[in-house]
């Protein structure tokens, strides 16, 4: 009878989390939807400027970088540039201009068609890169190779 009673008992706190953890989840997904509906508006986020595009990044990383960074940057592969500066650069784009909980620099790359981070993160920087040495930009196709790439890993 108590074995019974246990399982019971078990079983009605389990139908209680599941239940509690479903209006949880609701309440969670609604609000990060409010958060980055609200920061794709904002031109700062915790004091910091955030870009509106591509181009606006490349005139924010100038004005923030000194030119022999820039130099540095300038005279690498841009595979390398991306690879070395993804978790330098990289994580401080990410972090700081909001790519994981929205702003209107995220939601502009979303636009183009990238999702993740990490895809941002490698995207900017070769972009920079290719500003830099005055290259063409390719974005479209680019992307496109971002896409196919995400494609294949599912």
């Amino acid at each position: 009878m108590m074995k019974v009673l246990t399982t019971w008992l078990l079983v009605g706190l389990l139908i209680s989390s599941v239940e509690l953890y479903g209006q949880n989840r609701a309440q969670l997904i609604k609000e990060a939807d409010s958060t980055y509906q609200s920061n794709i508006l904002k031109t700062r986020i915790n004091g910091v400027y955030i870009p509106k595009d591509l181009d606006d990044a490349f005139a924010e990383l100038d004005r923030l970088s000194p030119p022999e960074a820039m130099d540095k940057i300038r005279v690498e592969d841009e595979t390398f540039v991306a690879q070395k500066l993804h978790y330098g650069l990289g994580r401080w784009m990410a972090y700081n201009w909001n790519f994981d909980e929205g702003s209107r620099f995220s939601h502009y790359l979303k636009s183009l068609g990238l999702y993740y981070s990490a895809e941002m993160i490698d995207f900017v920087l070769i972009s920079y890169h290719r500003y830099l040495n005055k290259k063409p930009q390719d974005i479209e196709v680019r992307v496109k190779q971002y896409v196919e790439k995400r494609k294949k890993k599912s």
